[in-house]
């Protein structure tokens, strides 16, 4: 599940983007002491958000997809529900069901009214998928600058690889019964999807969200 849009060897200044650790502004980078990788973050709405998926490396239950390097530096890895929890920078923590909710309803306050349920919420999807690497260029236009990515989601019982460029999944760290929530864009329409998994076999995209 998910492209993200690391430059790790590009000088930042060519992007507008400030490269420090100063969590002031309202976007900027950061580095993971733990690997020495840089990742973007956007502020929204009060909440610090890492603006491209999770790629360090946890040794076992994470997977790039389809074995592809070059899917790293575009999709993150994709990561069982139990090493997405370990895998998180210090600081940092993955984003609940409630924080993925917030944002979805800041959006719809901005864009919107868009008639939505608990389940799922129409075109919420196109103001933050990112605008590159989508099926049949349904890119967004990433306006609020955390660049969803379509990196699909791995069935590692099965060994199948899903939909990398045609839907982004997220786990949530929310627990409803014995399944986790997961949220998911999509390429073909603009639904902002939220639905329940059980946690075995299941390897998806993280976002994390500073304390």
């Amino acid at each position: 599940m998910i492209m993200a849009f690391f430059l790790f060897a590009c000088d930042k200044s060519d992007t507008g983007v400030e490269n420090s650790d100063d969590f002031s502004g309202n976007s900027g980078t950061f580095i993971d002491n733990r690997d020495g990788r840089e990742y973007n973050w956007v502020k929204i709405d009060g909440l610090i958000w890492m603006a491209e998926n999770l790629a360090f490396d946890t040794g076992e239950d994470c997977w790039i997809y389809e074995e592809i390097e070059g899917n790293l530096d575009k999709f993150g890895r994709l990561y069982s529900i139990s090493s997405a929890l370990s895998a998180v920078p210090d600081g940092w923590h993955l984003a609940t069901n409630s924080e993925w909710e917030f944002l979805a309803n800041y959006v719809n306050d901005i864009k919107g009214p868009f008639e939505h349920s608990e389940v799922k919420w129409e075109e919420i999807g196109r103001f933050l998928k990112s605008k590159s690497d989508w099926s049949d260029n349904a890119n967004g236009n990433d306006e609020f600058g955390i660049n969803l990515q379509p990196g699909g989601w791995f069935d590692s019982d099965e060994l199948i690889w899903e939909y990398s460029g045609a839907s982004g999944n997220w786990w949530t760290a929310t627990i409803t019964g014995d399944r986790y929530i997961v949220k998911e864009v999509r390429w073909a329409h603009s639904l902002f999807r939220t639905y329940n998994v059980d946690p075995t076999g299941n390897a998806y995209s993280v976002r994390c969200i500073k304390n």
